[in-house]
C-alpha cells in the first residue's frame, strides 16, 4: 500500500450469473482526498462500492483499507475499521424521531451484557456522550430542530442530511458515499456539498459516486470514470472531458 493511500482495491472481479459487473479494476484512494467514481448506468460503480464495504464478495482481488486487508470481512467489520458507506436509498428509520435514527448508528458500551449489568456508570457517560454528540450534529447539519420528528417526514434532501450525519456517529476515517445528491434539490444540494467539503478540511476522506457531473466538479479533484465493469479513466475532469474513451462510453 502506497504511504498516501487510505483505501487500495487490487484487481477485483464480480460476476452475477454470467453477468461481469466489474472486471478486473483497481482504484486507489488517497488519504484526506476527495475522489469521484463515475459512470453510466450499469457501468460496475455500486458493485464496486459494495465489495469496498462488504456487501458483495468479489470472486477474484482484494481491498486493502487503512493497512490491513479487508477482502471479504462482513460489513460491520468494515465500518468498525474506520469506512463507512451511504446508499442509493436514503437509509433512514422512517418510523423513528431523527435523534432516535442518529441513536441507532454507534456500536454503545451499553449494548455488551457485562457493561449493562455491572458497568452502569460507565453506560450511562457513554451513553449521554453519544446523547450529545447526536445533538451537536444535528445543529451542525441545520436538522436539530426536526429531532423530535419522525425521519420518514423528511424532504429527500433532509434524508440525505441525515444519513451523512448519521455515518459520522461511528466516527469514520473514509466516507463512501452512492449517489449522495439523487432526489435532492436546489438549496440542499448546495448544502450538502459544503459539508462535504468542511468535513474534508478536517480530514475525512471521501470517495463519491454521482450522476451530477457539476458535483463532481465542485468536490473532486481526481475521478475515476468506470465502463463495463472496468476502470476506464482516471484523473481531474477538465482532461477527462478531452479523453475521447471516455466521452463515447459517458460523457458525449
Amino acid at each position: 500500500m502506497t504511504s498516501d493511500a487510505i483505501l487500495e482495491v487490487e484487481d477485483v472481479s464480480c460476476a452475477f450469473g454470467g453477468v461481469q459487473a466489474v472486471d478486473h479494476a483497481s482504484l486507489t484512494i488517497d488519504r484526506g482526498s476527495i475522489t469521484g467514481l463515475i459512470g453510466p448506468n450499469g457501468a460496475g460503480k455500486s458493485t464496486m462500492v459494495n465489495i469496498i464495504s462488504g456487501h458483495t464478495k468479489g470472486q477474484e482481488g482484494r481491498v486493502v483499507f487503512a493497512g490491513q486487508e479487508t477482502t471479504g470481512l462482513a460489513p460491520y467489520q468494515v465500518a468498525r475499521r474506520g469506512l463507512i458507506r451511504t446508499f442509493q436509498l436514503s437509509s433512514e428509520f422512517p418510523n423513528m424521531t431523527l435523534l432516535e435514527n442518529m441513536l441507532v448508528a454507534p456500536r454503545q458500551v451499553g449494548t455488551k451484557f457485562w457493561n449493562a449489568m455491572f458497568r452502569k456508570s460507565v453506560w450511562n457517560r457513554e451513553e449521554y456522550a453519544l446523547l450529545e454528540k447526536a445533538r451537536h450534529l444535528l445543529v451542525e447539519f441545520g436538522l436539530y430542530k426536526l429531532a423530535d420528528e419522525y425521519a420518514g417526514n423528511l424532504s429527500g434532501g433532509q434524508k440525505r442530511l441525515l444519513e451523512i450525519a448519521r455515518a459520522l456517529m461511528a466516527d469514520p476515517t473514509m466516507l463512501v458515499l452512492d449517489e449522495p445528491m439523487a432526489g435532492v434539490s436546489g438549496v440542499l444540494i448546495d448544502r450538502l456539498v459544503d459539508h462535504i467539503l468542511e468535513l474534508n478540511r478536517s480530514g475525512l476522506t471521501f470517495l463519491v459516486i454521482e450522476h451530477d457531473l457539476e458535483v463532481i466538479d465542485r468536490l473532486c479533484e481526481n475521478v475515476y470514470v468506470m465502463a463495463q465493469g472496468s476502470v476506464l479513466a482516471y484523473g481531474p475532469m477538465y482532461e477527462l472531458r478531452q479523453n475521447e474513451s471516455v466521452l463515447e462510453a459517458y460523457l458525449d
